[in-house]
This record gives C-alpha cells, sequence and structure tokens, in this order.
C-alpha cells in the first residue's frame, strides 16, 4: 500500500516487477506521509504549514516538496502535452507514440529507461487521402511490429462520412515515418458514430484488432468490438463481433479504450467507462473465453470507480485516470499520463481476481479538438 504522495512523485526503480498490475495516478515512494499539495498548486510551491503548527513545526518551516535523490527519478519524465501515450519496447529501447500536438499529427519520444526521453520529428507527417487536416482528430496510436513492418493503427476523422475513423499505417523503422496509403478507414462504423481506440492483440499466431464504436459523439450506445487481422495486420478477416455495451450503471453513457491482455491462458478485456472529466471515470473489466469471445463483466468490475474516494489508499492525485499494462519486465517501470504530461512508476501489484490494465477515452467528444484526458499508456515488445 502506497502513502499519500505530493503532486511531484519520486520513486525507487527497484521493485520486483510484476505483470499483473493495477495502479492509479502519481503512484510515488513517500518521505514520511507529508501533506498532498493541491492539484492547482504550482509544483515548485512548498507545502502549507499546519494550521495550528508544532513548536518544532514552526521552528523548522514549511515542509518542502522532496526532491530526487540517488537512485530516484521525479515525475512528469516527460513536460509536455503527449496524450494518449502507447510504449513500444523494441531491442533496448522504448519509442512512446501520442496523440497530436505540438503541430504534429503523431508525436513521438524515445527513452532507453523510461525515464529520460528525447522528443523526435512527426511519426507519421502525412495523413492519409480519406483523413481531414486540421482539427486535432489525430489520436491515440498503438504500434506493433509484424514481421519486418512496424504497424501503427490510429484514430482520423474521415471526410466522406465526417466521423473520426481508424486507420492503418506502416513504417521500416518505429521512429517513422508512418505512411497510410489507403483510400478509405481500415474501420469505419459510420452508421454508430464512427470508430476510435484500436488496439491490436497477438495470440499465438493469429492477430486481432479491438476499437469501440464512438456512439457516445451522438447519443447512441457504444459497443466494444474485436476483429480478426490477416497475418500482416493490413486488412481485416470475417466480421466485427460485439463483447460489452455500456448497459451497467456505473458505466454512464460510454465504454470506451477496449485492451485484450492473457494470463495464465485467461483472457481479461480491459477498458474505461463513463465520464471522463468527473470521479465516476472508471476501469473496468470482463472474462473472456476466447479473443473472440464471450466476455462477461465481472461482478466487481467498478471497484476502481470514484477516483477521489481512494486517494488515501492508492495514492493517486488525478480521479478516474488508470495505467494500462503490461509493464516492462526489464526495468519494472511503466508509464502513464496525468493530463498532459507523462510519468513512470514503479512497478507494483494491486490486482483482484485478475490482471487490470486499461486505457481512458471520453464520454462525449468536442468536434474541434481532442480533450487531454487521463489516458493511460501500455509498453509492449516489438
Amino acid at each position: 500500500m502506497l502513502h499519500p504522495p505530493s503532486p511531484i512523485s519520486c520513486f525507487r526503480a527497484a521493485y520486483l516487477p510484476i505483470s499483473v498490475l493495477l495502479l492509479l495516478l502519481v503512484a510515488a515512494c513517500d518521505s514520511g506521509g507529508s501533506t498532498p499539495v493541491p492539484t492547482s498548486q504550482p509544483t515548485n510551491t512548498p507545502v502549507p504549514a499546519n494550521p495550528t503548527p508544532s513548536a518544532e513545526q514552526a521552528t523548522a518551516g514549511p515542509t518542502q516538496i522532496p526532491t530526487a535523490g540517488a537512485g530516484e527519478f521525479q515525475n512528469p519524465v516527460l513536460r509536455n502535452d503527449f496524450a494518449d501515450p502507447f510504449v513500444l519496447k523494441d531491442g533496448n529501447t522504448f519509442y512512446a507514440y501520442a496523440t497530436n500536438g505540438s503541430g504534429k499529427n503523431i508525436q513521438e519520444a524515445t527513452s532507453t529507461d523510461l525515464v529520460h526521453w528525447t522528443m523526435l520529428s512527426d511519426a507519421m507527417p502525412a495523413l492519409p487521402k480519406w483523413a481531414k487536416l486540421g482539427g486535432s482528430y489525430v489520436w491515440a496510436p498503438e504500434v506493433m511490429k509484424i514481421g519486418s513492418k512496424y504497424v501503427m493503427y490510429y484514430t482520423a476523422r474521415d471526410k466522406t462520412s465526417d466521423r473520426q475513423c481508424v486507420g492503418v499505417a506502416t513504417s521500416d523503422k518505429p521512429d517513422g515515418k508512418f505512411m497510410d496509403t489507403n483510400a478509405q478507414p481500415f474501420v469505419c462504423q459510420s452508421d454508430e458514430g464512427g470508430t476510435i481506440d484500436p488496439s491490436p492483440f497477438r495470440d499465438g499466431d493469429k492477430l486481432y484488432l479491438y476499437f469501440k464504436n464512438d456512439g457516445n459523439c451522438c447519443n447512441k450506445p457504444t459497443y466494444l468490438y474485436v476483429q480478426e487481422l490477416a497475418p500482416d495486420g493490413l486488412s481485416l478477416v470475417g466480421e466485427p463481433a460485439r463483447l460489452i455495451r455500456n448497459d451497467h450503471a456505473w458505466e454512464g453513457g460510454v465504454v470506451e479504450a477496449p485492451t485484450m491482455w492473457k494470463h495464465e491462458g485467461k483472457y481479461y478485456l480491459f477498458f474505461s467507462a463513463n465520464n471522463y472529466s468527473g470521479f465516476d471515470y472508471a476501469v473496468g473489466y470482463a472474462t473472456c473465453d476466447s479473443p473472440t469471445g464471450p466476455c462477461e463483466q465481472a461482478a466487481d468490475a467498478h471497484a476502481q470507480r470514484r477516483g477521489r474516494h481512494r486517494h488515501e489508499e492508492t495514492a493517486h492525485t488525478n480521479p478516474g485516470a488508470i495505467l494500462k499494462i503490461p509493464i516492462d519486465l526489464t526495468t519494472g517501470l511503466l508509464p502513464w499520463q496525468a493530463r498532459s504530461a507523462m510519468g513512470s512508476a514503479p512497478s507494483r501489484p494491486r490486482v483482484r481476481a485478475s490482471r487490470p490494465r486499461m486505457r481512458a477515452e471520453i464520454s462525449r467528444r468536442s468536434p474541434a479538438r481532442r480533450p487531454r484526458v487521463p489516458r493511460a499508456s501500455s509498453i509492449a515488445a516489438a
């Protein structure tokens, strides 16, 4: 159990790596239970003294925010508008990809330790013919190495339907440049509000793509889908299958950000639900018989809801923001996003009967700009 932290966190990166994990954001090592600084307060401002300080406290003055010492680091590790980070481990290097920002369609950064990051140029500088330019519509990329190619699944605005739809792009290198030469979107459920949140999954020699219909854009139900991919990941096989929908009260108007995880021969589907900007934003999970279902939501699937009520025991200050794993088994660290900055956290067990992991989206999107949501991040090996 972690103690309440300061909003700028410092960690010892010496915990044993564990592949089954759920953390809420801004996990930290504590220097003795100091009072958390409100998130609206600048990070370089000292914590106010207690209203009725003791003589010792009065003499010592206000408590200072801890600084990183030997073997420690401070979050955020990437202080940029770097929304929806996904991390690919290729060899000994990590590549982080993110939603559009800083004048780039797909942001990218690289690191060898998940702590020190270098920003790269646009991973996909040119959008395909089917995608609308401008408007901050390029969201949430995920990359998988398939054969000798790096395949990126992402979301962009379809000119024809004026909906968010999923595209696929390829590159010979993990740092780009990715190109989508298709004349139309890869997946576009325009009659269901569009398609977002693509997430590839490999199970043996089979590939699958998970996604959601963007029904919450236009007062429609939202479903999590899966469809098999061809061996090269560049075409679809068969028809999409519905796995779950937003039919539980705690989920509100949306389920989103599907992620499939296989652990000890069992399949777990993790997802986000409810309003991303409120305290009811939460992570849920379902158990599945196979990568294509059927899936059944767990009875305690909403156990991590209402982040404000769990601060004391989970040491996070950003309600509703959930981590997405698998973690990196070599460093024991995993990345996360708090609003628009990215951090790293030591991997520590926080599970129920399975292993949680997810990304988060939003309950209703602005037509002009993607919100900077507390989306999760993942480390995936190439």
